[in-house]
């Protein structure tokens, strides 16, 4: 019995050490990041307001042996409560809609969005050179800020970071190009130290039938240029682009009836700064182009000059600062709170432009980072006789560290909302939301 217990203890630890030797490691990676909130605001229009619940989680995946990254980033958005179905059910029907990010009891729901899923490649023969292809972002400071389908070549040393793109928008019939899009982009890098300057260059070519993109049957040019100055305790983040180009089709079934249009924009944004110890202190310009009638043929709205058109799914305008004006505050896709349907406050759809002057503080306090800001904001262009005060704007987060990889915080803001927002009819109130949560990322 003995020695079948000393055989069994061998053979047993022989199988272990090959089990061992054989085993591969899985070349997976695994992240998630998210928030959970809850909010309760009032929009700009009179006797607009509203609260809601909502969370969202973005599990993270890549496979990686060191050369190649093959990446998934799923992205998915529950507002609490269950809504009705555009077939008329009531909130506690069967048929209640659960494709939407609305979820009621039993917690079935059917969004699940792929935010990512890319595969990356280093290139053996050229030491920094990655070639990627698939669903991946691309950012540009006043340009574009977005996940899109595209294609790049990127080469990357101590002194500088270089990308050629090619992403598509709109492609239609895969049988015709007629109504296809496509933007093509060279951006650089050039590092000295702490500091960068970043030029970059967007030809957006569109065919005359093309779904997305406004310079039909024409391609637009957008300049950029970016840079991030360090002088020890003292910094500069400026950023700025101009755009030009032409719609040479137009929209004849558009009310009022669209012409042919000529483009042309430009923004910029100005931030001086200086960091003593755990706190920064920035003030800040920021300057947008706008148009006070686009119906004439010529258009100098940025917004609508540059990527996308002013979708709302796609261009920025600016760095998103501030919570209410540029919509940057902490929300999921239920963004924009303080606004109304009837009455933007002015991120995406604003064709007059604004202009801000603030300043923002930031710190960190051990465990608590704090970040208040503030900014008034007139729009430039105006129809004649029309108010340009947009508003005077202060905002603030407090957060507290529960864990290395979890904050609990608690976000406000409001704008004493300008009579700018009466040009188009209607009262207004001051627009405002708290907002209290948690974010986390592993």
């Amino acid at each position: 019995m003995k020695k079948l217990v000393i055989f069994l203890f061998v053979l047993g630890f022989a199988v272990t050490a090959f089990a061992q030797e054989v085993k591969k490691e899985l070349p997976l990676k695994v992240g998630v990041s998210g928030i959970v909130y809850g909010t309760s605001y009032k929009a700009i229009e009179k006797d607009a307001d509203g609260s809601y619940t909502a969370a969202r989680i973005r599990p993270l995946f890549t496979f990686t042996d060191g050369n190649i990254e093959a990446v998934v980033k799923l992205e998915m958005d529950a507002t609490f409560g269950q809504k009705a179905s555009a077939s008329g059910s009531d909130d506690t029907d069967a048929l209640a809609d659960k494709s939407s990010e609305n979820v009621g009891l039993g917690g079935d729901k059917k969004s699940v969005e792929i935010a990512n899923a890319y595969v990356k490649t280093k290139v053996d023969a050229v030491a920094g050179l990655t070639l990627t292809g698939g669903i991946a972002g691309y950012d540009f400071p006043l340009v574009w800020s977005d996940n899109a389908p595209l294609a790049s070549a990127n080469y990357s040393n101590d002194m500088v970071d270089f990308g050629i793109y090619y992403v598509k928008p709109s492609e239609g019939s895969n049988n015709k190009d007629k109504d296809d899009s496509q933007i093509y982009i060279a951006d650089a890098k050039l590092k000295f130290g702490e500091s960068s300057v970043r030029p970059a260059f967007f030809a957006f070519q569109c065919k005359e039938a093309a779904e997305v993109g406004q310079y039909k049957d024409s391609t637009g040019y957008i300049y950029g240029l970016s840079a991030n100055i360090v002088l020890g305790t003292f910094g500069l983040d400026i950023s700025g682009a101009y755009a030009k180009g032409k719609d040479k089709v137009g929209d004849a079934a558009a009310t009022p009836v669209k012409p042919a249009t000529k483009h042309s924009g430009y923004a910029f944004d100005f931030a001086p700064y200086i960091k003593i110890e755990t706190i920064k202190i920035t003030p800040f310009f920021t300057m947008v182009s706008g148009d006070d009638n686009t119906t004439d043929g010529k258009d100098t709205s940025f917004i609508n000059a540059t990527i996308d058109g002013g979708s709302v799914a796609g261009a920025g305008i600016n760095n998103f600062r501030l919570y209410i004006i540029e919509d940057g505050g902490s929300f999921t896709s239920n963004n924009d709170v303080a606004t109304s349907d009837n009455n933007s406050t002015g991120k995406y759809d604003n064709t007059n432009g604004y202009l801000a002057y603030g300043l923002s503080v930031g710190g960190e306090f051990g465990a608590i980072t704090v970040k208040l800001q503030g900014a008034y904001v007139q729009a430039p262009k105006v129809a004649s006789g029309a108010d340009k005060d947009m508003g005077i704007e202060f905002d603030a987060n407090v957060g507290y560290a529960l864990t290395k990889t979890s904050t609990l915080y608690v976000e406000g803001a409001i704008l004493k909302t300008g009579k700018y927002y009466e040009n188009a009819g209607g009262d207004t109130q001051t627009a405002q939301y708290i907002n209290v949560g948690m974010t986390y990322s592993i």
